[in-house]
């Protein structure tokens, strides 16, 4: 089975899905993504049906090809997260489609010769084009792909080489002074001056002191662009960068 975890995309794509999730969430677009990573026999199942297999086409991509996005983990699906109306309602395509591209992300929806509206992917690792063929002369497998990612991509990937254990202290609570001129461990949920000093710190958020969903996707893309562990909280690493 292909799977629905966000963390094995790579570290940029997620936090632009992650962007995505978070602009999705406050229109009240339930949308669900799943088909992040997929291997070589998932790819080559898929790539069976309609030819091989009962169903109907739904790629036109082999495993063995590696002409899928998916493969190199760079594409996430996404379907309507509503019992019976995953993929019936075509306007809510097109809205969290138009929302991906505002995102930095590519919605199949466009493509003229395949449409695929429930598929994003992410563009910038190929150029813009729409297949994988520059990564696969860079790098001739996903997996190797896989190892070239920054170390933030370790916790989640087994190819890639693994940073080793830290331990992370307890939140203490946001409003609460920190000793020396530590800053507190904050996360989704934090709230106080902390959360406020935080973004200000990142821009491009309003300082509200309310540590929510567009709050923790811009940590993500911060910790993602600065080659540190992806997973959304300011602790002290993210806060050694952000006051270094």
């Amino acid at each position: 089975m292909s799977s629905r975890d966000l963390n094995l995309l790579h570290p940029n794509t997620r936090a632009k899905v992650l962007k995505l999730m978070a602009e999705c969430e406050k229109r009240g677009l339930k949308v669900l993504f799943y088909d992040t990573r997929r291997t070589r026999a998932e790819q080559n199942r898929l790539f069976a049906q309609g030819r091989t297999a009962p169903g109907q086409i739904v790629t036109n991509a082999s495993g063995d090809s590696m002409l899928s996005m998916h493969m190199w983990s760079i594409a996430v699906d996404f379907c309507k997260n509503i019992r019976g109306q995953e993929f019936s309602d075509a306007a809510f395509f097109t809205q969290v489609g138009a929302l991906a591209e505002t995102c930095g992300l590519e919605w199949g929806g466009r493509w003229k010769s395949f449409p695929d509206r429930p598929h994003l992917q992410d563009s910038a690792f190929v150029s813009g084009s729409q297949s994988p063929r520059p990564l696969i002369n860079q790098f001739g497998t996903p997996e190797r792909f896989f190892a070239s990612w920054p170390i933030a991509a370790g916790a989640t990937n087994p190819i890639a080489p693994k940073p080793p254990a830290t331990l992370i202290p307890s939140p203490a609570p946001a409003n609460r002074p920190a000793a020396s001129g530590a800053r507190p461990v904050l996360r989704r949920g934090s709230r106080g001056d902390a959360v406020r000093d935080l973004q200000r710190r990142l821009g491009g958020l309003a300082i509200d002191g309310i540590f929510g969903p567009l709050t923790e996707a811009r940590v993500r893309e911060y910790q993602s662009a600065n080659r540190l562990i992806v997973d959304g909280i300011a602790g002290p690493q993210t806060w050694g960068r952000l006051l270094g």
